[in-house]
């Protein structure tokens, strides 16, 4: 009975944990890690004092002017206003320690629904994992929340609960224009699938569609966001431009890599070997998630 309590409120203890660590990260200056912050934040504010879809006449040169414009971090933007209640810089700020707690959370228990010993330690590791990761989890930007999304989704997949792949797809859409990468994870656990036990298992990616379909077209900004992110997601795909994008966007170059994340990409390594030499073969569950981790 006591074990089981403790277990109880693991998850509360995971957050507080995370919370601090990411506070004491994100109040070692008093600026925004980020200029976007800025932004975010006053949309929210916008959207509470205005309504859910303010106008926004500010950039008219840009693929947000006011006639096309398409709030594309639309649930992001819903999830921030809390914190516009008083100073925004502030509000912006203990918004992003938050959601990048929350996410912590999110993949602590993707480890622990697989039974991965001491995922709670394995969890807390991610605030020491990258310099350049942290950066990313201290922007109040969707990024953060984009994870938790990614994080309950491969444990959805790795359970089989593919159904509710749907409902978090749906919702993916309204939150941040990088939803294909749930469509991603559900081909690599295909792939995975067809290597280790030659099957087709179809399923997360049709239920991950349906998700993603019926939130492009039942979407407040229809259709509007359909315009938009065809001509926000196709420069990144292809060179369909001369205008270059977010860094973001852009992969690693090998050695900066290497700088920023050396930790994790010697645990990474290090399991491989561990798996190669212990002579196990690998099952689904590992393919999927060593497919992804690549």
């Amino acid at each position: 009975m006591q074990k089981r309590t403790l277990s109880n409120f693991l998850p509360l203890v995971l957050f507080a944990l995370f919370f601090l660590g990411m506070a004491a990260i994100q109040f070692a200056t008093p600026d925004l890690p980020d200029n976007d912050g800025f932004y975010h934040i006053k949309l929210a504010w916008l959207m509470r004092t205005e309504g859910l879809k303010p106008e926004f006449p500010w950039i008219p040169l840009s693929i947000l002017n006011q006639r096309e414009f398409y709030d594309h971090h639309f649930l992001f933007h819903v999830a921030l206003i809390p914190f516009t209640f008083g100073d925004l810089r502030i509000g912006a700020k203990w918004a992003a320690v938050t959601f990048a707690s929350l996410a912590f959370l999110a993949v602590w228990y993707l480890f622990y629904r697989q039974r991965i010993p001491m995922a709670w330690l394995w969890a807390l590791g991610l605030l020491g994992i990258s310099d350049a990761f942290l950066y990313r989890m201290s922007i109040p930007r969707a990024q953060s929340l984009s994870l938790a999304v990614l994080a309950l989704g491969l444990a959805w997949i790795l359970e089989g609960k593919y159904r509710r792949l749907a409902i978090l797809a749906f919702f993916y859409v309204w939150m941040y224009d990088a939803f294909p990468l749930l469509l991603a994870l559900a081909v690599l656990h295909l792939l995975a699938a067809a290597l280790i036990e030659r099957r087709l298992e179809y399923r997360p990616l049709l239920w991950i569609g349906i998700g993603i379909t019926l939130g492009m077209f039942i979407n407040p900004y229809f259709p509007l966001n359909l315009i938009f992110t065809y001509r926000h997601l196709l420069p990144k795909l292809v060179e369909a431009t001369s205008v270059s994008v977010g860094n973001e966007w852009y992969p690693y170059e090998t050695l900066q890599l290497l700088k920023n994340s050396l930790p994790a990409l010697v645990a990474f390594v290090s399991g491989a070997l561990a798996l190669g030499l212990a002579g196990r073969k690998m099952d689904l569950r590992t393919a999927t998630s060593f497919l992804t981790t690549l």
